[in-house]
């Protein structure tokens, strides 16, 4: 992962005790409905033990008993996402424009000469 250096993502359904992490590559998409989890770099050549299979289960555990939010269901996800609440394309267009403004300006500063009175 290029946002988090130091960790490795592994897929849950690939762990299994006594076999080593199997990492997921950078460009590899994660899937709807899997659940995924981030280990320590150091960890990356090293089979799953049975401690971290329990770490991970009291985690779940953890979280679960929180009483998270129920995420909407995809319908309703549709009919949210159809309706935009703003028009973000004109707003594109108008930030191009004062990009290519300030762009074409000349980066030199424009040297005059200073006309300095006499000393007596």
């Amino acid at each position: 992962m290029v946002e988090m250096p130091s960790f490795f993502v592994v897929n849950t359904r690939s762990l299994q005790i006594g076999r080593r992490f199997c990492a997921l590559n950078a460009d590899e998409e994660l899937e709807y409905g899997n659940i995924y989890v981030m280990i320590p770099m150091k960890n990356l050549n090293s089979a799953v033990t049975a401690a971290d299979m329990g770490t991970l289960l009291l985690t779940a555990k953890r979280v679960s008993a929180k009483g998270n939010k129920i995420l909407p269901t995809a319908e309703s996800n549709l009919q949210m996402e159809s309706q935009p609440k703003l028009n973000l394309d004109d707003i594109d267009q108008e930030l191009s424009m004062h990009r290519l403004s300030l762009c074409s300006r000349s980066r030199k500063p424009l040297l005059e000469t200073i006309a300095e009175e006499t000393v007596c």
